[in-house]
């Protein structure tokens, strides 16, 4: 059964056939205690909604009038109780009673530039563990390098424009970066390349430097950290794309300057 509407979206009749253009079917609108006044365009509009599951018809409701008090939602909070796994739509939790749920929210965290590489145990000279080199602040040259850490190339690293930058170009100029390095190590007859102390240093204190001029190291955000209550505080992004690119090129230019090549990878 279903709505008839007619071109200017007033009701006019009930159809017990097939669905025509601009109908609604009536045991779904019954269903989801939804009262239809006007459809327009295949749209409910002037909809008196008493459940939520109206939300859930095919097409948009305009102009919905809900009711003052709704049914409260329930929440399971999977930090505090940890699901033992998820079936479907039905998540195993210890210490909760679901019978199922409408939404699954991951807010999982964001540990922005430097959690995928902290997060595994990658081992550098004499045993050093990348975490906790970085465990009073990241530090790299470029976000390409880190002292170190030979033979590391890392993308859109900390230092780099990065997260303050178009994503996938910035991961773009890197690769390609990357991959010219590699090959003029090829022609020069060097297999180790790590960066120098000095330069990380140099290049970290002007990332902080050009992030001064600003507001960004005032401000409580995931930019420095501050959604972490573990990580040390730093702000890591370098300010400005032209001024990256161009400082990129002269340090190829003058044969990758402030990296060291060919120190015993150990």
């Amino acid at each position: 059964m279903a709505i008839v509407v007619n071109g200017n979206g007033t009701i006019t009749g009930i159809s017990t056939g097939g669905l025509p253009d601009g109908s609604v079917d009536v045991d779904t609108l019954a269903a989801n205690s939804v009262t239809a006044a006007k459809i327009v365009d295949g749209t409910i509009v002037d909809a008196e909604v008493t459940s939520l599951a109206a939300t859930k018809l095919t097409g948009t409701i305009a102009d919905a009038r809900f009711p003052a008090t709704l049914p409260a939602a329930s929440a399971a909070n999977l930090t505090a109780i940890p699901a033992a796994n998820i079936t479907g739509t039905l998540p195993a939790i210890s210490g909760a009673n679901l019978t199922g749920i409408d939404t699954l929210i991951l807010a999982t965290g964001f540990d922005a530039m430097t959690g995928a590489l902290t997060s595994l145990d990658i081992v550098g000279r004499n045993g050093i563990i990348l975490r906790d080199q970085w465990k009073q602040g990241a530090k790299s040259y470029l976000g390409l390098g880190i002292s170190n850490f030979p033979n590391l190339f890392t993308i859109t690293g900390p230092g780099s424009p990065s997260v303050l930058s178009n994503m996938m170009p910035s991961i773009e100029q890197h690769v390609n970066w990357i991959t010219d390095c590699i090959g003029w190590m090829i022609d020069n007859n060097k297999s180790v390349i790590e960066s120098s102390l000095a330069a990380e240093e140099e290049w970290m204190d002007l990332v902080n430097e050009i992030a001064g001029m600003t507001i960004f190291k005032s401000t409580e955000s995931w930019y420095n950290g501050s959604n972490i209550d573990t990580k040390a505080k730093a702000f890591l992004p370098f300010i400005g794309v032209p001024v990256y690119a161009e400082k990129l090129e002269e340090i190829t230019s003058n044969n990758y300057q402030g990296f060291i090549f060919d120190v015993s990878n150990k």
